[in-house]
């Protein structure tokens, strides 16, 4: 069993990041335990504002709770060419036992030019108690033809 912990009065925070100067890839982030509890406005992301993609986001446990404004995100930021990683979260040799979500986001969002990312959650029970899941793309391409069909 592992604890991330923070000095910070706020908690702590998993994160990935491939900022605006930087040209290479965004983080990935993995964590596998049996039992994952993120809250009070807990944070685990991969994100890009750069050249680069942000990393993807794997959660492998037996157990996820995510309550309290607490987010599970990767995303591509307004300024990024980058894109947006995936959000995975599975169990720990199968399919995750349940993942409850209360009061908070899973996410992937691409705000930049780059390519937005997936949402894939593989459990046996999955809670959804005033959540948000969201797969979104929110750039306009610059130029070019439209796309017909």
């Amino acid at each position: 069993t592992g604890v991330a912990t923070s000095s910070d009065p706020f908690g702590a925070d998993l994160t990935g990041l491939s900022a605006r100067t930087v040209t290479g890839q965004g983080g990935s982030l993995s964590v596998t335990a049996s039992k994952l509890l993120i809250t009070d406005q807990g944070l685990v992301t991969s994100a890009t504002s750069g050249n680069g993609d942000a990393g993807g986001v794997w959660l492998n446990v037996g157990t996820l709770l995510a309550e309290g404004n607490s987010q599970i995100t990767s995303n591509s930021a307004d300024t990024a060419t980058g894109d947006a990683g995936s959000v995975t979260i599975q169990g720990l040799a199968s399919l995750a036992e349940s993942v409850t979500v209360t009061d908070s986001a899973i996410l992937t969002q691409a705000d930049g030019t780059g390519a937005g990312g997936s949402i894939s959650i593989e459990a046996n029970r999955i809670t959804l108690n005033e959540a948000t899941v969201s797969a979104s793309v929110h750039n306009v391409p610059v130029g070019g033809n439209s796309a017909e069909g």
